[in-house]
């Protein structure tokens, strides 16, 4: 029996899908990858590659088998679509948020513009203060701390 067969260990499955340890051990609980466990040890069987690369994740520039060689113009599109294709992307999609972000400031500043003006002409209008109520002044006999005294 071979290695992909019997199955190979965690760590060494990790290591083939470019996984973390515990992200393979959540791939056998969730049963999207076949494990076996054999005299108290964790076997995962690996699905065949048909391509040679990682099975869980995109192919990239490095993935290129070195037996491969590209010609220049095919090196320059594959970089472009890997690298430049989603940075331009990216860019005009902050352009599209600056652009909204700008209108909503334009409006923000142009409401603010109303409401200072309002407030301005409510500032404007005179306030008279009431005039205090008259409180009648009560005469007494004697002062106050006279009371303790018990004439």
């Amino acid at each position: 029996m071979t290695d992909e067969q019997y199955g190979v260990s965690i760590l060494i499955a990790a290591q083939r899908l470019g996984l973390s340890e515990g992200a393979v051990r959540q791939r056998i609980r969730r049963k999207t990858l076949d494990a076996r466990r054999i005299n108290g040890r964790t076997y995962v069987v690996l699905p065949p590659s048909p391509n040679g690369f990682n099975t869980h994740h995109e192919p990239s520039v490095t993935d290129v088998p070195p037996s491969v060689t590209l010609r220049p113009e095919q090196q320059l599109e594959m970089i472009r679509d890997t690298l430049l294709v989603p940075l331009i992307t990216e860019n005009r999609q902050a352009h599209e948020t600056i652009a909204e972000q700008a209108k909503t400031i334009g409006r923000l500043e142009e409401r603010v513009d109303t409401l200072q003006a309002k407030l301005d002409a409510v500032e404007a209008i005179p306030l008279e203060a009431p005039a205090a109520p008259e409180t009648p002044q009560i005469e007494l006999e004697r002062p106050w701390w006279q009371f303790w005294k018990r004439l």
